[in-house]
């Protein structure tokens, strides 16, 4: 990209749990390592993009039965360089969101791992508030019988959700209408449809 002064682009595809998400990862850490910048802005574009990947995983990523950690949307991210090769801007564009996944899972396989994070670790502020249970309670998180994943630790992994927020700008009132939402999809089971 530097020597030639031309746009480049990387395309990543395989079958599932071919390793299509670990390979993004490491080739996001390798550009924020390699890409130079010791300006607080350039490092901040960077820990901003790398933040958007434990985010983007628990939001849209879910157990199946062939990987514990399944993208369950297509993901266009695109990073912009200034002239010198120093990240300065991203964009991302998800794309195929497996929306059916949040009503209805298969036995052994998950939600989107954000459900269990929540319910799990979720701080008593958000439990009172809210009226969070364990994972158990809840008809779209517990159809499967899947409550934990084999090298996965959904409690460290909301604070680690939690701290992405924050770096990429999220404010408190923010992050808090997020789990006001989630919250109402986890107890939206329970309502009752009335003809009216």
């Amino acid at each position: 990209m530097k020597a030639y002064k031309e746009n480049q682009c990387v395309i990543i595809s395989g079958e599932s749990g071919a390793g299509k998400t670990e390979a993004a990862k490491r080739l996001m850490q390798y550009i924020a390592n390699v890409s130079g910048g010791t300006d607080s802005s350039i490092q901040q574009t960077k820990d901003m993009v790398l933040a958007t990947n434990p985010l983007l995983e628990s939001f849209g990523n879910a157990k199946t039965l062939r990987n514990n950690n399944s993208s369950r949307f297509g993901k266009y991210l695109e990073l912009q360089f200034n002239s010198v090769g120093e990240p300065v801007g991203a964009t991302i564009t998800n794309y195929l969101l497996e929306k059916s996944r949040v009503v209805g899972q298969i036995k052994n396989e998950r939600n989107f791992h954000i459900f269990y994070q929540f319910t799990k670790a979720a701080p008593q502020s958000y439990r009172d508030a809210f009226g969070i249970q364990q994972p158990q309670s809840y008809v779209y998180t517990s159809r499967s019988q899947c409550f934990d994943v084999a090298g996965m630790n959904d409690a460290a992994d909301f604070n680690e959700t939690i701290e992405a927020m924050r770096i990429i700008g999220l404010r408190q009132a923010e992050q808090d209408n997020i789990f006001r939402v989630l919250s109402a999809i986890l107890c939206a089971r329970w309502a009752k449809r009335l003809d009216i």
